[in-house]
């Protein structure tokens, strides 16, 4: 199976990302910067929880797995750029790369660290991507 393949069945395989095409394109190309093992993991492990803007909270029913799987929530927003949603989804599959939460005494380990893997897999965190997230906080 090609990466294109295994990217596309991994993201039709999961329920909350059925109403929004963008978004699913935008996972498969990110999918596709991951080497084979990274994927490989992904693909077993991780199940989405993607909400739209206007959604304040979403029930989502797994199958149950027979090892420990991780579960990214991921908020976007109907003016999010591509180059943003791309890097986003970048970092925060850089965190479950790492697989494990925070922890006290982590600092700001973690966040860098999604940024490198993000990067790595050529998604870099550019000023304009840094503009929009700093907007939305604010907001």
């Amino acid at each position: 199976m090609t990466c294109k393949e295994k990217a596309t069945t991994y993201v039709q395989s999961q329920k909350s990302l059925h109403l929004y095409p963008r978004v699913q394109d935008a996972f498969e190309e990110v999918l596709c910067s991951l080497s084979e093992a990274e994927l490989d993991w992904v693909c077993g492990n991780l199940e989405l929880m993607v909400l739209h803007e206007q959604a304040v909270a979403q029930v989502m029913h797994f199958d149950p797995k027979k090892a420990a799987f991780a579960v990214m929530q991921f908020t976007f927003y109907d003016d999010m750029p591509g180059e943003v949603l791309r890097w986003v989804i970048a970092h925060e599959l850089g965190h479950a790369m790492q697989k494990r939460n925070w922890r006290e005494g982590d600092g700001t380990g973690l966040e860098e660290d999604a940024d490198i893997c993000a990067e790595q897999w050529g998604y870099l965190k550019t000023k304009e991507i840094e503009e929009y997230l700093r907007k939305r906080r604010e907001n």
